[in-house]
This record gives structure tokens, sequence and C-alpha cells, in this order.
């Protein structure tokens, strides 16, 4: 994780300190495609790679890793050349509710899942206990989201950022550039549980998504349509399903 040591005036009731603390770094991260700069966002400057690969497929400029011809990194600025599967128009641009202004394409349509993956409750909850065990960043910053990739049985990917939806970009970048298949997997986040986040993992082709967080209305519209089993506020072996709990066992049949 890439931190920072700043001076700070602490306060606790009377007493007043000077004191060194370490916060997060921000940076701008420009990513060009073709020589044409498509987005800058703001993250924490580590991964960059990912985030640029996970960036471009959720927002479902490419369908695999073979549209991208070349990548590199100069300095705060990803350049890529890519096959894309349309034009990128900053008219088709909506603002989300991500951190660093993350954009959805309009018009591309969201797909259905197609998985057999099933998960016991208990199974589930001792992910997010390791999940929140690995979140060091936000135990030592406070100001990072996190999110992880597992198979059912251990985290396989785990990622942090100042914006959920760049940590999950990351996750998913890093999966796309090791070669490996995201379908079957589990989609773990710190964050709250919107239509952006939704529509990331269906187009990957993620069955699960939980958070400890709550998810909107929309999220919830889009993974009963779309297939996807959305779970939030799970914390130890507490947790809400709110679609397609046919994934979790020992639920499935309520």
């Amino acid at each position: 994780m890439s931190r920072k040591e700043v001076v700070i005036l602490r306060i606790r009731d009377t007493e007043i300190e000077k004191r060194i603390d370490v916060v997060t770094k921000e940076e701008p991260i420009s990513i060009k495609v073709n020589g044409k700069r498509i987005a800058t966002l703001l993250a924490t400057p580590v991964d960059v790679k990912e985030l640029a690969c996970g960036f471009l497929y959720s927002l479902g400029l490419i369908k695999e890793m073979a549209d991208i011809s070349s990548i590199s990194e100069v300095g705060s600025e990803i350049e890529i050349t890519a096959e894309l599967i349309k034009d990128f128009s900053q008219d088709e641009q909506v603002l989300t509710s991500g951190c660093g202004k993350g954009v959805i394409i309009l018009g591309y349509l969201l797909g259905k899942i197609d998985s057999d993956l099933v998960i016991s409750i208990d199974s589930l909850s001792l992910l997010m206990d390791e999940f929140q065990l690995k979140s060091i960043g936000y135990k030592t910053t406070g100001g990072v989201h996190s999110a992880g990739i597992s198979d059912g049985k251990q985290i396989l990917d785990f990622k942090e950022d100042i914006g959920r939806h760049n940590a999950i970009d990351k996750t998913i970048g890093s999966f796309l550039l090791k070669g490996f298949s995201l379908k079957d997997k589990i989609m773990l986040t710190s964050g709250r549980l919107t239509s952006e986040v939704v529509t990331k993992c269906v187009r990957v082709g993620i069955p699960i998504l939980i958070s400890r967080s709550s998810p909107t209305d929309m999220a919830i519209t889009l993974s009963e349509y779309s297939g996807l089993t959305l779970i939030g506020f799970a914390r130890k072996k507490r947790m809400n399903i709110y679609a397609h709990a046919e994934r979790v066992l020992s639920v499935s049949k309520l």
C-alpha cells in the first residue's frame, strides 16, 4: 500500500499533541487508449496496470485481454494499444457514484450469470473474516477500500485503493493479466453495493458479490435480472441476501 507520513495535531480532551500520522497517497492516473486519453482516475498509485485493464473491461470496451496488444506505464500515465469493441465517445459517459468520477458506457447490455457455484453460510463468514484480516491499509490509515476475489475456499487476490471501484477494477485486472477466469468466483468488497459494482461483476461472470456494507435498490434490481447473488451487511455469521439466495446452502430452500 502506498502511504505517506504527515505531521498532525492530535487532540484528546484537553491534551494537544504534535505527532506523525500515516495517510494513504492519492494521485491522478491517466489512461490513454490508442493515443486518446479516455479517463483520469484518482487512485492509490499501486497496481495501476491492473487498474487500467480492469477499468477497460468493466466499461465493456474490451472483452478479453487478447484485445490489448500493448500496455506500458509512463509515470502516472498508462498507455494502451487495444482493439476496442466500440469507439469511446465523451458523449456516452455518465458520472457514477464511484470515487474518481468513474464512467459507464451507455447502451451496453447487461448479460446473464451462468454459474453452478454454491457456498455455505459458514464458508462465506470465514471468507469475510479473512478479508477483514487482510485489510492492513484500512487498519493503518482508515482511508482505503478493499476488494478481493475468492474461489470459495480462500482469497486468491486482494487489493486496496482510495476508491471502492478502483479496488474492484484492480482485482479484475489482476486476474485478466494472469489469464485466469473469473467465472465461479466470489467478489468481496468493503464498499456500498451500487448498480455500477453489480455491473462490473456481471460483465466478468462473477456469480456472488458480498460486502459488509449496504446495497442500493437499483443494485438489487440488476442483480435479480442478471442472476447475481447479492449479499450485504456481512459480518461474522450475519448477512442479508438480497437476490438469488439459491447459491447459499441452507437458505436456498426457504
